[in-house]
């Protein structure tokens, strides 16, 4: 391996770090591989082992640094915080509750509103194919042109019942994305605190 090979597998490797670091350990290792010139390429190779491996080490180093270990809190600080918790629940647990059951509200209200409509499909399409086969009867019994009517008007509530369809679908798609992305917010706003 020569050590632009080397250089650029480790290029791959470090692309992850921030740009600093990145930066930083790419002049590193390019300077290390001039000092020792293109005679020792070989040396210099054997000793940093794998791009890989040398891609791991600085990430842990640099992982290492920026870790800041907690320190312990003392008695007085956990103590400050149980206090705070106690006092808080009875005005945030009211809260809580009233924002569930205010969610819970508005998500019943829109599944009561998408099952009126589903409800309203199924009789349009029962009246439209009702008049439809009652126009078969009327042709008989009183007129053409009742059953013309009849017909006709079956044809219309079918149609409408059709049209209806499409929007209830959209309308289904359009709060199942919603509901989507409330929840999308409100687990992305917990990982944040």
């Amino acid at each position: 391996m020569k050590k632009t090979e080397y250089l650029a597998e480790l290029d791959r490797y470090l692309r992850k770090l921030p740009e600093a670091d990145y930066k930083e350990a790419m002049e590193y290792f390019t300077e290390y591989f001039d000092e020792a010139g293109e005679d020792k390429e070989e040396e210099v190779i054997r000793e940093l082992g794998t791009p890989k491996e040398a891609a791991s080490e600085i990430i842990h180093n640099i992982l290492g640094k920026t870790l800041v270990e907690d320190k312990p809190r003392s008695y007085k600080q956990t103590l400050t915080i149980a206090v705070l918790a106690i006092l808080a629940a009875p005005i945030g647990l009211p809260l809580v509750i009233a924002l569930l059951g205010f969610l819970l509200g508005v998500a019943l209200f829109i599944l009561g509103i998408l099952l009126a409509g589903v409800i309203l499909l199924l009789a349009l399409f029962a009246v439209g194919i009702f008049y439809m086969v009652d126009a078969v009867n009327l042709w008989q019994q009183v007129s053409l042109s009742a059953a013309s009517i009849s017909f006709g008007g079956g044809m219309f509530a079918v149609g409408v019942g059709l049209l209806a369809c499409l929007i209830l679908y959209q309308l289904i798609k359009l709060c199942g994305r919603g509901l989507l992305l409330l929840i999308h917010t409100l687990t992305k706003k917990g990982e944040k605190a």
